[in-house]
C-alpha cells in the first residue's frame, strides 16, 4: 500500500489515460483513449450490497471479474466531511485505520494524502476502504489496474462507471445488468 499526495495521484491516472478533475468534480473524469458513455450503478443498497459493490469496483476491466483478477488499483478519496461531525469522525477514524495512518489528528492524513495505491495481494484492504464512501456517501474515484475501467463514487448517490474503449464499456454493461438482475 502506497498512500499518495493529490499531485501524485493525478500523475498517476494520467499516466493511465484518465484525465480530468480539474475542479474537484469527481463526474469529470475521463478516459482519454476512446471515453464511452457512463453506466450509471445505483448505490441506494443494503450495506452487505455495498461491500459487494466495492468488489466489484476494484475488478472493473478484469477479464472475469474475479478476485483473483486483482491486479491492484488506486482508490483516491476526493471528498469527504460532508455530513454530521457524528458519522464523519466514525469513517475518518474506519478510514483511516484501513489505511494504517498514524496520523493522530483526524482528517489530516486524509487531507495529505488521500489517495492510496494498492497491490495484487492486498484485495481485502482496498475493497475495505472502497466501501467507506459508499457507506458514508463520500466521493471517491476507483481506478483498477490495468486502467481499463474507472469508478467515480458520488455523496449524492451512485457510481458512474467509465471505460477505455467499446469493448470494455460492453462488457460492463452486461456485467452490470446481470447484477441488477
Amino acid at each position: 500500500m502506497q498512500l499518495l499526495t493529490q499531485p501524485e495521484a493525478k500523475q498517476w491516472c494520467q499516466v493511465r489515460g484518465l484525465t480530468g478533475g480539474e475542479t474537484g468534480r469527481a463526474s469529470e473524469w475521463e478516459f482519454a483513449r476512446d471515453p464511452q458513455p457512463d453506466l450509471e450503478v445505483a448505490t441506494d443498497l443494503r450495506p452487505p450490497e455495498l461491500v459487494s459493490l466495492a468488489s466489484a469496483c476494484l475488478l472493473l476491466g478484469t477479464q472475469g471479474g474475479d478476485d483473483p483478477d486483482f491486479a491492484g488499483a488506486l482508490v483516491w478519496l476526493l471528498d469527504w466531511d460532508i455530513w454530521s461531525e457524528t458519522s464523519e469522525r466514525v469513517a475518518v477514524f474506519l478510514t483511516q485505520k484501513v489505511r494504517g495512518d498514524t496520523e493522530s489528528r483526524l482528517s489530516s492524513a486524509l487531507r495529505e494524502r488521500p489517495a492510496t495505491v494498492f497491490s495484487p495481494s492486498e484485495l481485502v484492504t482496498a475493497q475495505a476502504l472502497v466501501a467507506m464512501p459508499l457507506l458514508f456517501q463520500w466521493d471517491a474515484l476507483v481506478v483498477p489496474e490495468p486502467a481499463r475501467a474507472a469508478a467515480v463514487i458520488s455523496h449524492h448517490g451512485g457510481v458512474l462507471l467509465k471505460s477505455a474503449t467499446r469493448v470494455v464499456h460492453e462488457q460492463l454493461s452486461h456485467r452490470f445488468e446481470e447484477r441488477s438482475s
